[in-house]
C-alpha cells in the first residue's frame, strides 16, 4: 500500500505535463521509498524504467538493452544499448515519455557512459522532447554536477521520513500508544513501517522487528553506516556513546578511546549526515 508523498508528486506531475524536457533528481536514504515512488508516479504513464546494478559496464550495457526492449516503450532490433536511447528520444518527440533511473549511485562506477550519452543527446534535442527522466538513488552527486554543468531543466526532490499522520492508516489495529511507539522505532522510514504486521500484537512485531534472531532490523544501522562511510565501526561506536549517555565531546572521545580533535572530525560528519544533532543544554554546553 502506498501512502503518504503527496507533495512529491505533486511536483513530478507538475514537471510531467508542461510538456517540456525536465530532469529531476530523487534522493533518499535506504528505506526512503524512492522506488515505490516512482512506481507510483509512472502507473498508466507512458515510461522506461532501469536500476543501475552495482556491476561492470559490460554487464549494465546488456542489461538496459534487454530490460527496455522487453518493456515495450520502444521496438530495437539491433542490440545497441544507444540504438534504444536514440528510439526513445524520437518517440519523445510525439508524445510525452518518462525515463526512470533508478539505483543512479552505482552510475559512476559501473555504467557513466549512460549519462554520459542521455546528456549528448539531450542537449541535442532538448527543445524538441515532451520528456521527463527522472535519476533516483541514495546519492545524486554524479549525476547534479555532470547536469547542473550541461545546463539541462534540472529538478531536485530530497525523500524524508513519513509524518505521522501519513502512516497511521498503516498503523490502525494498535492504541495511541502503539502507534506513537511503532513510527518513532521505524522512524517513519515506508521501508521499515512496511514490515510491521497488522496481525500481530505490539510487543511480537517489536520482537519480529528487533529481538528475534531473524529480526528484519537488527543489523540495519550496521548496514547503513557500510553503505555511507568508510571506517563504520568508528561511527557505530560514537552512536553507540550517544545512546548510552555520553554527550559532551569530550565524554564521546573517552567512550570510544579516540583523542578530542579526532572525535570531534567524526562527530561532525554525522551532523553532516543527520545522524546526530547538535543541541544545548541548560548551562549551554555542547551536548549530542
Amino acid at each position: 500500500m502506498f501512502i503518504g508523498r503527496k507533495k512529491e508528486l505533486a511536483t513530478l506531475e507538475k514537471l510531467y505535463n508542461s510538456n517540456e524536457l525536465n530532469c529531476v533528481c530523487l534522493t533518499g536514504g535506504a528505506g526512503m521509498g524512492k522506488t515505490a515512488l516512482l512506481q507510483e508516479f509512472a502507473r498508466r504513464k507512458h515510461k522506461a524504467y532501469f536500476c543501475v546494478r552495482a556491476s561492470t559496464n559490460n554487464a549494465n550495457k546488456a542489461a538496459f538493452y534487454t530490460e527496455l526492449s522487453v518493456q515495450g516503450i520502444v521496438q530495437c532490433s539491433s542490440g545497441c544499448w544507444q540504438d534504444i536511447l536514440k528510439l526513445i528520444y524520437k518517440k519523445a518527440k510525439g508524445e510525452k515519455i518518462v525515463l526512470l533511473i533508478d539505483d543512479v549511485q552505482e552510475l559512476e562506477n559501473s555504467f557513466s557512459e549512460l549519462l554520459t550519452e542521455i546528456i549528448a543527446c539531450l542537449q541535442s534535442e532538448a527543445e524538441k522532447l515532451r520528456f521527463l527522466l527522472v535519476f533516483s538513488g541514495r546519492e545524486c552527486d554524479y549525476v547534479l554536477h555532470l547536469l547542473g554543468k550541461s545546463k539541462l531543466p534540472l529538478s531536485q526532490i530530497f525523500l524524508q521520513s513519513l509524518n505521522y499522520e501519513d502512516v497511521l492508516t498503516c498503523l490502525i489495529p494498535f492504541s495511541n500508544e502503539e502507534k506513537v511507539l511503532l513510527y518513532g522505532v521505524t522512524g517513519g522510514k515506508p521501508g521499515y513501517l512496511q514490515l510491521i504486521d497488522s496481525t500481530l500484537s505490539f510487543k511480537d512485531n517489536l520482537y519480529n522487528l528487533f529481538f528475534s534472531p531473524t529480526a528484519s532490523l537488527l543489523h540495519v544501522a550496521e548496514q547503513i553506516l557500510a553503505l555511507q562511510f568508510r571506517q563504520p565501526h568508528i561511527y557505530h561506536a560514537i552512536l553507540c556513546s550517544v545512546a548510552c549517555g555520553a554527550i559532551h565531546m569530550k565524554e564521546i572521545a573517552e567512550a570510544i578511546g579516540m583523542p578530542d580533535n579526532k572525535t570531534s572530525k567524526y562527530v561532525g560528519v554525522l551532523v553532516e549526515k543527520g545522524l546526530l544533532k547538535k543541541a544545548c543544554t541548560a548551562c549551554r554546553s555542547k551536548a549530542w
